[in-house]
C-alpha cells in the first residue's frame, strides 16, 4: 500500500585520495562519498503486490487497473498509497514502460525530492527554478529514469524504463534535450 521502493540493490565505493606535499606524501581520507544506490524499479500496491518496470504486468495486479486507452491503465483508487493516483504505461511488448505518480495538492516539491535524494543519492541534472512554472529533478542509472516535476503547484514523479525508450510513445517526454544543463 505504499509507493515506496520495494527494495534497492547498493553500489557502494570508497574514495581514498592521496595528497603530497613539499615534505614528503600523504594520506588522507576525503569526505565520505554520497551513497550511490541503483533506482528503484517497483512499488507495492494493494495488498503486497509488486508492478515492476521491463516486467508484464502480473495478474494479481491486473484486476488493480483501469483501462485509459492504448496501452495506459489507471490504478483502481483505495489500492495504494502516498500519490492522488498512479498511472501504468505499457511497451508495445506489454511490458511496465513507466509509473507516473500524481500527488495531493500541497505536496511539497523539495520535501518529495529530497526523500528520493535521501534514498538514491544525489540527483543527475535539475531544471527551472522554484521562481519559474516548471522546475524538474532527474536521477538517471543504466536502466531506469526516475524525474520529479513541479508545473505551477502540481508535483508529480515518473519512472521510466529505459529499455524500450526508443521505441516508447513516451520518448519524447524523457528526451534529454529538455534538460539543458545540470546544476
Amino acid at each position: 500500500m505504499t509507493i515506496a521502493p520495494a527494495r534497492f540493490v547498493r553500489a557502494s565505493a570508497a574514495v581514498l585520495l592521496f595528497g603530497g606535499g613539499m615534505g614528503g606524501c600523504a594520506a588522507s581520507r576525503a569526505a565520505p562519498p554520497q551513497r550511490q544506490v541503483a533506482i528503484f524499479r517497483e512499488i507495492t500496491v494493494g495488498t503486497g503486490q509488486q508492478i515492476a518496470l521491463g516486467e508484464p504486468v502480473r495478474a494479481d495486479v491486473r484486476r488493480l487497473l483501469v483501462p485509459l486507452g492504448e496501452g495506459r491503465y489507471r490504478m483502481r483508487s483505495g489500492t495504494f498509497s502516498d500519490a492522488d493516483t498512479i498511472t501504468v504505461a505499457l511497451s508495445p511488448e506489454r511490458r511496465v514502460q513507466s509509473l507516473h505518480f500524481a500527488y495531493a495538492a500541497g505536496t511539497s516539491y523539495r520535501g518529495t525530492v529530497e526523500g528520493h535524494r535521501e534514498r538514491i543519492g544525489p540527483a543527475t541534472s535539475r531544471y527551472g527554478t522554484p521562481a519559474d512554472s516548471v522546475e524538474g529533478t532527474r536521477w538517471e542509472d543504466s536502466r531506469t529514469i526516475l524525474e520529479v516535476t513541479r508545473r505551477h503547484a502540481t508535483v508529480t514523479s515518473t519512472l521510466h524504463d529505459r529499455a524500450g525508450l526508443a521505441t516508447s510513445r513516451l520518448t519524447h517526454a524523457v528526451a534529454p534535450a529538455r534538460i539543458p544543463h545540470a546544476r
